[in-house]
């Protein structure tokens, strides 16, 4: 295997389901929920990385992770899930220091996931593969974070910079309708709103 990704348990914070339901020993995009697990929490085999030169992108940012896992996903030959025990505990410190739960500036966020979306469309064509990876952003990424319980708590101001931030990406980059047409009704609800503006 070039990627193997173990069962993980979350504690205080939350883990990929679906994605342990079953053991792969060989699987993709394609057939299994990946992009469900977008952490670096897995096991890379080291000379897959080097042939493919893979590495983290260095300096401070965002989706890190991404960037490094999407591309490891689309370039490995041999993908294994095992979830037969659990391999990795993701825990939320209790200071609160995870990147995740920080604040963000829109922009730079943003700006990373542009760099996320383009690593996707160089080692993709148009079609399935490249919806599904993208659809896991357009809905995690992006249409979460322009609702609910914690967008209302942010200042006017700020929901506004964030709707800007990621209409203006959807309508750049987001396009194809095989992204969102397989999502339920409130997500398709929140595409169409944040679309229209």
């Amino acid at each position: 295997s070039d990627v193997v990704i173990g069962r993980i348990e979350g504690h205080g914070r939350g883990v990929p389901s679906t994605l342990f339901t079953a053991s792969h020993e060989r699987c993709d995009i394609m057939t299994a929920p990946l992009m469900q697990s977008m952490t670096p929490h897995k096991a890379f085999r080291r000379a897959f990385l080097e042939d493919n030169g893979i590495r983290f992108a260095e300096g401070r940012r965002r989706l890190e992770d991404h960037l490094f896992v999407v591309e490891a996903y689309l370039r490995a030959e041999v993908i294994s899930v095992l979830s037969d025990y659990t391999c990795y505990h993701h825990i939320r410190r209790d200071d609160g220091a995870n990147a995740a739960f920080q604040s963000l500036d829109p922009d730079a966020y943003f700006g990373n996931l542009r760099e996320c979306v383009d690593v996707a469309e160089a080692l993709t064509e148009p079609g399935d593969v490249r919806d599904r990876v993208l659809r896991r952003w357009y809905t995690v990424e992006m249409l979460r974070r322009v609702g609910g319980k914690a967008f209302l708590d942010y200042p006017p101001p700020y929901r506004r910079e964030m709707v800007r931030a990621v209409r203006e990406l959807a309508l750049e980059r987001f396009t194809s309708p095989g992204i969102w047409k397989p999502c339920a009704p409130h997500v398709l609800l929140r595409h169409t709103l944040m679309r229209r503006g």
